[in-house]
């Protein structure tokens, strides 16, 4: 299948808009959207099957909080484009990914001839640049490729292991086939084996250096042919402060460097064994209590707290049944009392509500919440409403249906006293949410807490850069303490 074919239930094919000029000699190429299909089939080829890309229960407590397709497809699909519309032939690229390609987003590719940059961008965001230089490309007759045995999961090494690698065999483990057909332009310009090659660099980043726990940061290669009939990479140098590691390699028809970041691509919650040391065994023992969005981040941490304190919780999952699953039986092996239960904010909360007789509530559902510099703000804003203001909403007009009388927990956060200029929609949501609180709380004599809560280092909180944290058990068990009276 010809990777540039999108399937009908994700998007149109890419389009070819060479002839429409922007400012300062800027020109858009083509427009696609790539879908996790389009991310199996290159990791057919690459052999890179990264688990970030391919695997959505693992991405959703990734620092993406969700899949993310491959750098190197997303170059070769850019040079594709360009080497279609332009037929200029790149023998250098200096490549820096910027920011990650989400499925289902519109891509640009764009030109800009003056600085021979090209660029692929999502609403006005650059993600990846690429700075090419042209030269005489000298290929001989191509010989086979020696291919090496596949991986089906990457190397799980940690950044100690990663800066002591030594020199390691050029991993060639993906389908050579399918090159041809998905990539025919480049193919037909650089040869079969300079792009099989390029598209090995997936797999020596994402499945062994820095392996399960890495990001690509920049890549700088020349197409040649190599003086060396062995492939390989080694490690070039690293940088212990940010995690940062740079390797060389040469294959038979490119030699260049990678620099990565070692990022642990899953956090888990705070452990209930840890949690159970630390509190009182019974001082939750009369709480029975629902936790929306309890399989991940604080609504986890909040379940374990109260679970061994003796109290009983249900905590709810979207999408995350392995999550919960894994929350559930940790819970138990500990002595603890968990059930759980799939819920959507998109579905009525009646059945959820009218059961198990809860006397307190917890709303933590939540979607990732993102560097407002990073996206859409109007797509971001409709996301955010219809979680922590509509969402919400309809679960306390359905508690007054139903006669209840719980108390409520709805955390706010502690941006809305002290702005930061990246999350103000986030912010300003929250504040809604917060007055919401209030005057539901006054109209119908229900306890709302609504704390603004500071950034609680959970799965859902991570980032690239190193963050303060504050820690979780010291927030959160006070006010865990005062959910339990009514006054």
């Amino acid at each position: 299948m010809n990777i540039d074919k999108i399937s009908k239930s994700t998007a149109p094919k890419e389009k070819a808009l060479n002839s429409l000029n922007l400012k300062n000699n800027m020109k858009i190429l083509a427009k696609r959207y790539f879908s996790i299909e389009d991310a199996h089939q290159f990791s057919m080829i690459s052999g890179d099957r990264n688990p970030i890309h391919l695997d959505t229960k693992i991405a959703r407590r990734s620092v993406h909080g969700e899949c993310i397709l491959q750098g190197i497809l997303g170059v070769l699909w850019g040079l594709e484009v360009f080497v279609s519309e332009t037929n200029i032939i790149p023998t250098n690229l200096k490549i820096k990914f910027l920011k990650p390609i989400f499925f289902n987003s519109e891509i640009e590719c764009k030109w800009d001839q003056n600085t021979k940059i090209i660029y692929l961008e999502a609403n006005g965001f650059k993600l990846f640049s690429i700075q090419y230089a042209e030269g005489v490309l000298k290929r001989s007759r191509e010989k086979v490729l020696n291919k090496n045995s596949s991986m089906e999961y990457p190397d799980n090494p940690s950044f100690e292991q990663c800066i002591k690698m030594q020199n390691s065999i050029f991993p060639l483990v993906g389908d050579i086939g399918p090159i041809d057909e998905m990539f025919p332009t480049i193919v037909g310009k650089y040869g079969k084996n300079a792009i099989y090659e390029f598209a090995a660099l997936s797999t020596i980043v994402g499945m062994k250096n820095p392996g399960l726990n890495s990001l690509f940061i920049a890549i700088d290669v020349n197409f040649q042919m190599s003086k060396h009939n062995k492939s390989s990479f080694s490690l070039l140098s690293y940088d212990s402060r940010f995690n940062l590691i740079k390797l060389k390699f040469e294959a038979t028809t490119m030699i260049g460097t990678i620099t990565a970041l070692y990022l642990p691509i899953t956090k888990p919650g705070l452990e209930a064994s840890e949690i159970k040391k630390s509190i009182s065994p019974k001082i939750f023992e009369e709480v029975n209590a629902l936790i929306i969005g309890g399989s991940r981040g604080v609504g986890e941490i909040v379940a374990k707290i109260i679970s061994m304190g003796g109290g009983r919780v249900t905590i709810t999952y979207k999408v995350g049944f392995a999550d919960a699953e894994s929350i559930r039986n940790e819970i138990a092996s500990e002595g603890g009392l968990c059930q759980i239960r799939q819920f959507s904010i998109d579905s009525n909360p009646k059945n959820l509500l009218s059961s198990n007789n809860f006397n307190q509530i917890y709303y933590f559902a939540s979607p990732k919440i993102l560097n407002e510099k990073s996206k859409a703000l109007e797509d971001l804003e409709m996301k955010y409403r219809k979680y922590f203001i509509t969402a919400f909403q309809n679960v306390c007009f359905e508690i007054v249906r139903l006669g209840l009388k719980p108390s409520i927990f709805y955390p706010s956060t502690s941006y809305v006293s002290h702005p930061e200029p990246s999350y103000e929609i986030y912010s300003r949501i929250k504040n809604q949410g917060e007055i919401f609180c209030k005057d539901f709380s006054d109209s119908h004599a229900l306890k709302i807490q609504s704390p603004r809560l500071p950034r609680i280092e959970t799965d859902q909180t991570r980032s690239i850069l190193i963050e303060k944290f504050e820690d979780p058990i010291q927030i959160l068990f006070p006010l865990l303490l005062k959910m339990r009276n009514k006054s």
